[in-house]
């Protein structure tokens, strides 16, 4: 895909950030990535002025022209112009989605995986580099993590033109639509993992709790399974004065909200993390008619696949049971949502053991990320790389970063793309630890489109 006239215009501006103090790509200077030499980490990365330029370029760069979903022709455009030269081989397997991979004829790769898709909300923080798309905002720091990821490619080229060996092929998947409508099984379905013999895949995300550049993951349960939930009551809409002739619907849509924010207090006393939430409800049309319907939006999250079939049965139940006790019908439905993050034991557990500056997570936590459908065909680890700016959390609309946490980032994937995982694999097409084909599903059958919330 040439870069296209607006593509074009980010990547000037960004060249015009910092071009004083950068190198060209094959002066940088960096050891060899295999082959005797010590991998770089965060705290030797962190002095290096010339990519911190790079970095702060390229992020503000995609901050101006944020794009959402699916459709990311602008952002893709820019990917691809700053890849060029590189080394990679560059492919497209979804329209929106760029892949490079740098292929050293070795029997297995490793895929390192970043989302570039922005949100719907109109962005408040002042910088001089703020969104020029009115309502469009990087407010889940995508931005950033397409900027590491160009570094990445960045380093990995240097390195081989330096003659540096790596133990396996680099393949660095740039996705769309992680907010919605869960681009990573789309980008699986394309049998791109299978194709390219994927045998671990490493993605991070910039987290405002911890403090700027610390970077933490934990083996098993990370991130939660998320699912929307709706429930729709229908009476029969009459003037007040008459409301005999009625079936009110809010009063049952009410006592629903109630009832169903119990169930998980009670999963929760079972020792399984949930959340229940009741966000929004609508009912009824003017004051003084019975409302003749009502809906109410909500979310589960849970991370054990039994935890999330009782919820999902005694939600169901307390529907059933308001429909039964009154003359309202009531429906509740869920959809699919995305799977829990559940990191690779094996992998992650050698991760901590052996990657210089990633701390213990100790908890998991309940946003959500499509991630996890990468991790359902091959062992993953997923990463929080912190911003600490507590203050301005994620999808709010004064959400900012400081660049200097994104050298940890990329000193983090150096020394995964050095690394041999060999002894941890699992190529991308074999038999999964669930007993499971993850074989691609047939070319043109239906995909479910999730949705996610953070």
């Amino acid at each position: 895909m040439a870069m296209d006239a607006q593509a074009r215009g980010m990547a000037r501006e960004a060249d015009g950030q910092g071009a004083a103090s950068r190198p060209s790509d094959a002066a940088e200077g960096n050891a060899p990535m295999a082959g005797g030499a010590e991998p770089v980490g965060p705290s030797s990365v962190a002095d290096d002025a010339a990519m911190l330029a790079r970095l702060t370029a390229d992020r503000r760069a995609l901050h101006r022209a944020p794009e959402i979903g699916l459709d990311l022709p602008h952002t893709c455009a820019y990917v691809e112009g700053r890849l060029a030269g590189l080394g990679a081989v560059v492919e497209h397997p979804l329209p929106s989605c760029v892949t490079a991979l740098f292929d050293v004829g070795a029997p297995a790769t490793v895929a390192f995986r970043c989302d570039m898709d922005a949100l719907p909300v109109t962005e408040a923080t002042g910088r001089d580099f703020a969104s020029a798309t009115p309502g469009v905002m990087h407010a889940c720091g995508h931005d950033g993590h397409t900027a590491t990821m160009l570094e990445l490619a960045r380093q990995v080229s240097a390195a081989r033109a330096a003659g540096g060996r790596l133990p396996h092929n680099v393949l660095l998947v740039f996705q769309p639509g992680e907010e919605h409508p869960g681009g990573a099984r789309l980008v699986c379905e394309t049998g791109l993992l299978e194709r390219h013999h994927v045998g671990c895949v490493f993605g991070l995300h910039l987290w405002p709790d911890l403090a700027a550049g610390e970077v933490r993951t934990r083996p098993g349960a990370f991130l939660a399974r998320a699912s929307e939930m709706n429930v729709e009551v229908e009476g029969v809409s009459a003037h007040a004065a008459h409301q005999e002739a009625g079936v009110d619907a809010l009063a049952p849509a009410a006592r629903l909200a109630l009832a169903i924010g119990e169930v998980a207090p009670a999963e929760r006393s079972l020792g399984n993390p949930c959340v229940v939430n009741m966000g929004r409800m609508e009912a009824g049309t003017v004051r003084n008619a019975v409302a003749g319907s009502a809906r109410i939006e909500g979310t589960v999250r849970t991370f054990e696949p039994a935890s999330w079939e009782r919820v999902r049965t005694k939600i169901g139940a307390i529907v059933a049971a308001e429909a039964e006790t009154s003359q309202a019908k009531a429906t509740v439905d869920f959809d699919e949502g995305y799977p829990a993050v559940i990191n690779d034991q094996a992998l992650t557990g050698r991760v901590l053991a052996d990657v210089t500056g990633v701390g213990l997570e100790p908890e998991p936590s309940m946003i959500a990320d499509d991630f996890s459908f990468y991790e359902q065909r091959v062992p993953g680890t997923y990463f929080f790389l912190g911003t600490g700016n507590p203050a301005h959390g994620l999808h709010s609309d004064g959400f900012d970063f400081d660049e200097h946490v994104l050298l940890a980032g990329v000193g983090l994937f150096r020394q995964l793309a050095t690394m041999d995982w060999t002894a941890q694999m699992r190529v991308a097409g074999s038999v999964d630890a669930a007993g499971l084909d993850a074989t691609p599903a047939t070319p043109g059958a239906p995909v479910p489109t999730p949705h996610k919330e953070a």
